[in-house]
């Protein structure tokens, strides 16, 4: 994606708190993100090259979803758990072997896509404990 491109998605986003840039072959957050930390709701950052998550996920404080669906991730780091509005996280065809414990901060989730050995045993866990919270 060209830089003209980009801007034209950061500048929407700005507008609408949502930035969907799947299939952009990208594998870091360019520094035009830093513009949108106040107000992105909805990243779908899916069928990209990411093999590491970047730290500076944690201050997109206000979003609500995430997608990372189809990257190369072989970790989510555990600075996931600062982003606590989240409600829905998908994170499947991954290399992921593991899911970080500070997911539990993840009080809001409502739907989280994952193929993680595992993952099912969390889930029971997770929802165990919500409820026993509300």
């Amino acid at each position: 994606m060209g830089n003209s491109g980009l801007k034209q998605h950061i500048e929407t986003a700005q507008k609408t708190g949502v930035l969907k840039l799947s299939q952009g072959h990208l594998n870091g957050f360019p520094p035009e993100f830093r513009q949108l930390e106040g107000n992105l709701r909805t990243l779908d950052l899916s069928d990209n090259k990411f093999v590491v998550l970047p730290n500076e996920i944690s201050r997109f404080l206000q979003l609500r979803h995430l997608n990372l669906n189809k990257n190369k991730l072989a970790k989510i780091p555990d600075c996931i758990g600062a982003l606590t509005k989240l409600e829905t996280l998908n994170f499947c065809h991954n290399n992921l072997s593991t899911l970080p414990r500070t997911l539990s901060n993840l009080i809001n989730l409502k739907q989280q896509l994952a193929d993680v050995p595992g993952h099912d045993v969390y889930m029971e866990r997770f929802t165990a404990v919500k409820k026993k919270m509300f």
